[in-house]
């Protein structure tokens, strides 16, 4: 029994009425209640669900021209709904009738005939008199989204877009629907029985889901082609009980409703993780959720009228005010506020205004302002002219233009870059996109699917699918082709590279990947407890990786090297990670992380402070702090003694500036850099030019490194694979591939190479090079390298990182690692000799001798490799290539200490000051002098191959068939800092090993596939949605907050201009 005016929100059986009069039913089924005693008009909705549509459960008189729920009323006797919908109220002891409009968000709209139901998102669904959605609109064009067509008896039988395609609903002759149509002539066909429950689906390659249902139409079990079966159990009032699964996954529902009117829900799982949620409404109409998660965090839920507040669990505070649109009266949020316990505080205000410019009572210019503390973007959409424009607070501005019958966008307009625009086919699919003499085109097949995609160069790929839409094969450029097999659940089960080698994947009775079966190695497996998160990978070697729970959070992970050990502060925020070398310690504002403390073979400390805007402030290490400031966008234009300039019309960062540097660049008009010249004290050091291709790929590069000028032209072959380098018109470097991208032949006049062919296995382990041999562990690590009578081993752990290595002259590298997998020393024959302090998971700040001193602090501006380093107590500076190679150190003078070249794939040609040791080398990567590998985030890169040393930890979702291929071997346009992937996206790449190895310290794990990921590459884009990948070394952790949340200095969409290209 709910107490006085409570119970919204629930079933109406369990509300409270006091002294109901009058009732009323509109032409949609929904009962309206007098309840008077409550001072409120209550409203039952055809689900069952009560709610109150005005009246504030105060007595009196008050409210008219706001919103009805806030309004007071005296003794409401009876109430009236007229076929539009407006509701009158005979407010018996005010003495008065009163009307409340068409319960937002329905509203008049001038032009259309019919009601019209609208949304924050702009959409506009259009009523006809008999109730029936006849067609969805956009409301600020007023342009036919969706029209929908009924048959004589009123039944749902098409709906057709604004281009015309029309997907058709068939139905036997008493209505029921048979099968649905696509516009392309899929047929999806459906039973539905006696009772008119859906019971099967079928697909054209006749796959099916079935379904089951208890009296009264409750669906109680799905059943999935594979067999695999999903039960549900429900109570008496039909409210769900019970969801098992095959694997012996449970999650049961309960419900408790006290006599006050509190409403609690838990939910088990078959783990025993319990969350609960008790909701509670009182007089007013206030309603507060206590959301408790397993682990004891508590986050709490508040809504008031027009408010919302969120106290998240572990400190943040969130506050919603809600507005009414001025034109439409439905709700959106207008203020939002972000609090941080240190009362770090963000304010966003949105606004809406409508203007007539043409007088004829139909807005046609909408406007809205986003304002952040202060600074405020402006969105007009200026219908007359069909044009979108986005201003910044700089005052940059970015301009659509759409079709006016389509609303899909024509151009885009960025001032200093040149015009983007967009065409179409007849059907609204997107078939080209050009940008000056770049573009790129798109056909479809009769099925309505993808079939090609031809680049700026000219290169077609092809695709082909199974009846079900799903990718069978991708036909290259080159000729060569990846295939795809599926289960009948759409679980991709073979994968067969170019070179026409499988792979293969299985899957259990929930749909999770439990296997992968290379080609030659054997198999890995893949447990996962009940409540599917993954417990145990085991791999060829027998090998093992334990995950340990303690409630949601994962709190162990075991291996064979040892275990990594999490402690958390509340909720799923990580307080400590510890392996066998050290400890790292965080400390937060609310979501913000303000400090790391690193314990063990290495003892420092990072400290962070934000602004109120949530961006970094200042930033401590290695025994000085920077300091960060940013312009009204929040582009980076200070970091710590360097100054960002950046163009005013777009953002891109012309130049960095401080101490004795100026370092300038030039764009083109896609964006890409074109040139850059570093300076010291005066001295122009290294200047370089670009000219590239309509692909975007570099063709020829002029550059003056240290007063000496060369020329550089490449030549790739149709999959973009580097083939030739001539330098000053002599050529130096030439190399072949296989089908499935393997290099099997080079020459590099640069390195003393006439020729030498490579070979390798079926599951891409490289076997020779020349006359040098390699062997590989059925883990797929690299165990030694023969070179005649010179061996060289290398020990790896089963999470991936490179424990040892036996130089052929007896030396011994040994190398420490901290638990987020980091490489923080080095040893040499026992002996510590240096130490690495990083940010994140790629940013050296500072390199340590054996003994904890201080031996060289690196400082960066806008990219990702440093500019300055401090040495000894002197500043040097240092300048890189377009991929972020370290070619010139120079003193404050200007003068150049050490020059370094390279060949293309990173093999160091020319050191004029080796003993000079700086840590990095090819592409910004930590390079060791003594291995000649070189450290990108999870792998290690041997320039001497261009390859991997280990496979792609992500497996396939890095985007290559090749698991050893580093940049798709295009290293002069592509990196890979992190070594997971054909392409950086800071933070993506990271949250893909993660999901797809179960690991994430700060979210719960769902198992499912990010977005992001589906950015990761064409092979990657099409694998990720097939196939949940779980390659062969989990066992990382990352940071709390991602890969990259303390990195200030990472891309926004416009800095991203300057950065390398990506693999791609």
């Amino acid at each position: 029994m709910a107490p006085w005016g409570l119970g919204d929100g629930g079933p109406a059986i369990e509300a409270e009425l006091r002294y109901p009069g009058g009732v009323s039913v509109d032409p949609t089924g929904n009962l309206y209640i007098a309840d008077r005693a409550n001072y409120r008009v209550r409203k039952v909705a055809t689900s069952g669900i009560i709610t109150t549509v005005a009246g504030n459960g105060k007595s009196g008189y008050s409210g008219d021209g706001g919103p009805a729920i806030e309004a007071e009323l005296n003794s409401p006797r009876d109430v009236a709904v007229d076929p539009t919908g407006n509701l009158y109220i005979a407010d018996s002891s005010d003495c008065r009738i009163r009307k409340v409009g068409p319960p937002s968000p329905y509203v008049f709209v001038k032009s259309i005939s019919g009601k019209v139901f609208v949304e924050e998102n702009g959409l506009g669904h259009v009523m006809s008199d008999s109730w029936h959605h006849i067609k969805t609109i956009d409301l600020d064009t007023g342009a036919l989204l969706y029209g929908f067509g009924y048959n004589e008896n009123n039944n749902l039988i098409s709906i057709t877009d604004r281009f015309g395609n029309q997907t058709t609903i068939q139905r036997n002759a008493s209505g029921v629907p048979t099968a649905i149509v696509s516009p392309d002539g899929i047929t999806t066909e459906l039973v539905i029985d006696a009772n008119n429950h859906l019971t099967r689906i079928t697909y054209p390659d006749g796959s099916y889901y079935s379904f089951e249902y208890a009296p009264g139409g409750l669906m109680t079990a799905k059943i999935e082609p594979e067999g695999n079966r999903f039960d549900h159990g429900f109570d008496s009032s039909g409210r769900l009980t019970d969801a098992t699964d095959q694997e012996g996954g449970h999650w049961q529902y309960a419900r408790y409703v006290y006599e006050s009117g509190d409403v609690l829900t838990q939910v088990t799982t078959a783990e025993g993780n319990l969350t609960s949620y008790l909701d509670q409404t009182d007089f007013t109409g206030a309603y507060t959720s206590l959301i408790t998660d397993p682990t004891g965090g508590e986050t709490v839920y508040t809504r008031s009228r027009l408010s919302v507040n969120k106290s998240l669990a572990c400190g943040m505070e969130l506050e919603f005010q809600y507005g009414l649109d001025p034109e439409y009266k439905f709700k959106y949020v207008q203020e939002m506020g972000e609090i941080a316990p240190s009362g770090l505080k963000r304010i966003t205000l949105r606004d809406k205004t409508y203007e007539d410019t043409d007088s004829n009572q139909v807005p046609d210019r909408i406007t809205e302002t986003v304002t952040v503390n202060g600074n405020t973007t402006t969105l007009e959409n200026s219908v007359l002219q069909s044009q979108k424009t986005v201003t910044s607070p700089e005052g940059r501005a970015v301009t659509t233009l759409y079709d006016p019958a389509t609303l899909l966008t024509t151009s885009l307009t960025i001032p200093g870059l040149y015009d983007t625009t967009y065409g179409y086919d007849t059907r609204g699919r997107l078939a080209s996109i050009s940008t000056n003499t770049r573009e790129t085109s798109f056909s479809y097949n009769a099925q309505g699917f993808l079939e090609s995609i031809t680049d700026p160069k000219g290169y077609t790929t092809s695709y082909t699918y199974d009846p079900v839409g799903r990718m069978t094969g991708i036909s290259r450029p080159d000729g060569s082709s990846v295939g795809f097999t599926y289960n009948r659940n759409g679980n991709m089960t073979v994968l067969t590279n170019p070179s026409g080698i499988n792979h293969g994947f299985g899957y259990n009775k929930v749909n999770l990947n439990s296997s992968y079966l290379t080609p030659i190695s054997g198999s890995y497996s893949y447990v996962y407890d009940k409540d599917l998160r993954l417990v145990q990978t085991n791999f060829p070697s027998g090998n093992q990786i334990n995950n340990v729970y303690d409630k949601t959070r994962l709190t162990q992970i075991q291996t064979p090297e040892g275990n990594i050990d999490l402690t958390y502060l509340c909720s799923t925020k990580v307080e400590s990670i510890t392996n066998g070398t050290g400890t790292i310690t965080y400390g937060y504002d609310g979501n913000l992380v303000t400090s790391e403390t690193l314990s063990g073979d290495l003892n420092q400390s990072l400290s962070y402070t934000y602004n109120n805007d949530f961006n970094l402030s200042s930033f401590t290490y290695a025994g000085n702090t920077n300091n960060y400031s940013y312009d009204n966008d929040g582009l980076l234009t200070g970091a710590g003694s360097f100054t960002i300039t950046r163009n005013a019309q777009n953002g891109l960062p012309e130049a960095v500036t401080g101490g004795a540097l100026s370092l300038s660049r030039t764009f083109n008009g896609y964006g890409e850099v074109e040139a850059q010249d570093f300076t010291v004290s005066g001295s122009s050091l290294t200047s370089w030019n670009l000219t590239r291709d309509n692909a975007g790929r570099i063709t020829v590069k002029t550059e003056t490194v240290d007063g000496t000028p060369s020329s550089y032209s490449y030549s790739y072959d149709a999959m973009g694979r580097l083939l030739t380098v001539t330098k000053d018109s002599v050529l130096v470097e030439q190399y072949q591939y296989s089908a499935n991208g393997t290099r099997t032949y080079e020459m590099n006049a640069l390195r003393g190479i006439a020729g030498r062919d490579l070979a390798y296995s079926e599951e891409d382990h490289l076997l020779t090079a020349g006359d040098t041999t390699y062997q590989y562990d059925v883990d797929g690590f690299l165990t030694t390298r023969t070179q005649g009578a010179d061996v060289t081993t290398y020990d790896y752990s089963t999470r991936g990182e490179l424990l040892s290595v036996q130089l052929p002259d007896g030396r011994l590298i040994e190398y420490v690692h901290d638990p987020l997998g980091r490489r923080i020393a080095k040893k040499l024959d026992g002996v510590m000799v240096e130490k690495y302090l990083w940010q994140g998971l790629t940013r050296l700040l500072a390199v340590y001798d054996g003994s904890d001193n201080l031996v060289m602090r690196f400082e960066y501006a806008d990219g990702r490799t440093p500019v300055a380093m401090t040495k000894g107590g002197s500043t040097y500076y240092l300048t890189y290539d377009q991929v972020g190679s370290l070619r010139v150190l120079a003193d404050a003078a200007g003068n150049v200490v050490k020059r370094v070249d390279y060949d293309s794939f990173g093999n160091i040609i020319t050191d004029t000051h080796p003993a000079f040791d700086v840590p990095f080398g090819f592409a910004g990567g930590l390079h060791d002098r003594d291995t000649g590998l070189v450290r990108f985030g999870y792998r290690d890169y041997d320039p001497d191959t261009g390859r991997w040393t280990a496979k792609d930890p992500i497996g396939f979702a890095g985007g290559d068939t090749d698991l050893y291929g580093y940049c798709l071997n295009n290293p002069i346009n592509l990196i890979d800092p992190y070594g997971l992937s054909d392409r950086y996206f800071p933070g993506d790449v990271y949250r893909a090993y993660e999901k797809l190895h179960g690991y994430d310290i700060e979210h719960h794990p769902t198992g499912e596939i990010p977005p992001q990921l589906k950015r990761l590459g064409q092979l990657g884009f099409e694998i990720l949605y097939q196939l949940t990948v779980r390659g062969p070394t989990p066992g990382i952790v990352s940071p709390p907050g991602g890969i990259d949340q303390l990195n200030p200095f990472l891309p926004s969409p416009a800095e991203a201009f300057e950065q390398p290209q990506p693999c791609k």
